[in-house]
């Protein structure tokens, strides 16, 4: 998987694309890569570079995750995880870092929770479903550090990062696992961050900050449209 990412990447990086092209993007519409491509698209970064960007705004990751297995968008933002899960049955989808900017664990300023081993058995709101490359490296760490695992432990809530967060400052969550921005947002609030889903990694044996979440892509398409693909990624650069 590393090997395959890091030459999609290279290769990627190497020009733009000649070819108007249009690039239908799949998009959460409260996520950050939102923000980026808007602003591409208003300073005709997408056009400078012989495409045409169309972002397709969905609910959850779970139906960027869909419409891009149906063929209705060409990208969407994904994490590396469910792409290493897909070659590993043999579907070619494949990765090019995006950012290493991801969830973080959020709790009240005055909450008794201090460390993954006070979360047992408390209520805790998850961003982006069971799959989560966040979730998943919190229990990994929860299970090696403080011996149990919340997927078993605990009250589980998943749903949207607008609502989570609103639940959490309503008291009706103990903790919440968020995406960098509304974690940032809740911080300024005064809330208090227990563990960055990136520290969790390094804790785990990662050598640095990853790259969690990057463009996705069918790589028989890429290579169909190499030219349009190679403007899209050196816009987005």
């Amino acid at each position: 998987m590393t090997t395959a990412v890091m030459a999609v990447a290279l290769t990627f990086a190497a020009g733009s694309a000649n070819a108007a092209e249009t690039i239908r993007v799949g998009v959460l519409k409260y996520g950050t890569v939102n923000w980026k491509l808007k602003s591409l698209i208003a300073h005709k970064i997408d056009q400078a570079n012989g495409i045409s960007v169309e972002t397709i705004p969905f609910a959850s990751n779970q139906a960027t995750l869909v419409v891009l297995q149906g063929g209705e968008v060409d990208v969407i933002v994904s994490d590396w995880l469910w792409v290493s899960r897909q070659r590993a049955v043999g579907r070619a989808y494949t990765f090019v870092p995006f950012s290493s900017s991801v969830a973080a664990l959020m709790v009240p300023a005055t909450s008794e929770i201090h460390d993954l081993a006070d979360l047992k058995g408390r209520k805790v709101g998850v961003a982006g479903g069971p799959l989560d490359k966040g979730w998943l490296t919190s229990r990994g760490l929860a299970e090696r550090d403080a011996g149990f695992d919340p997927a078993e432990t605990n009250e589980l809530v998943f749903g949207a990062p607008p609502l989570l967060a609103k639940k959490l400052e309503q008291g009706e969550l103990d903790a919440v696992l968020n995406y960098w921005h509304y974690a940032a947002r809740l911080e300024a609030k005064g809330f208090r961050r227990i563990l960055d889903a990136n520290d969790a990694a390094i804790r785990l044996g990662a050598e640095g900050a990853i790259s969690e979440i990057g463009y996705v892509f069918d790589e028989s398409w890429a290579n169909e449209h190499r030219e349009a693909m190679l403007g899209f990624v050196h816009a987005s650069h």
